[in-house]
């Protein structure tokens, strides 16, 4: 089509917009599931498939700020893997740690990652639904009883 006539800037352009929107379809059709609480914070689980590597953050960002206060568990299965993305909002980062609880629970898993002590993102080599329902459980435990 006519994208080559586009020049660096442009096309740079072009590319974040596209990126953007694709994070607020992807934002548009959330639906969080409460997968435990951590006293009385919620922690909440949003599950995709195959969204741009580059707009995940985006969505991480704009869902954190819709909540109050809480913990979100993204994971993101593309390519034969799955993306995992711990967020905690930052009237609770006093408490909770994101980086402390996601890293010891991706490497049970056979995974890595880690973070700060708001946002903590790593990998996991399955995109088994069950697999990834145990590491909701394990990261609800891992935020109810920090090492």
């Amino acid at each position: 089509p006519m994208l080559h006539g586009l020049k660096g800037k442009e096309f740079k352009e072009l590319e974040k917009a596209l990126r953007n929107a694709s994070a607020q379809q992807a934002t548009g059709s959330i639906d969080l599931v409460e997968i435990g609480k951590v006293g009385d914070v919620v922690v909440s689980s949003l599950r995709l498939n195959d969204v741009d590597g580059k707009a995940l953050m985006n969505i991480v960002d704009e869902t954190r700020a819709k909540l109050d206060k809480g913990a979100l568990l993204l994971t993101n299965v593309a390519g034969g893997k799955a993306a995992v993305i711990l967020t905690i909002t930052d009237n609770l980062t006093a408490e909770l740690h994101a980086g402390n609880a996601l890293r010891p629970v991706l490497q049970g898993f056979g995974g890595s990652g880690g973070g700060n002590a708001k946002t903590a993102r790593g990998g996991l080599q399955s995109t088994d639904p069950a697999t990834i329902g145990e590491l909701e459980a394990a990261i609800v435990k891992a935020l109810t009883n920090p090492a």
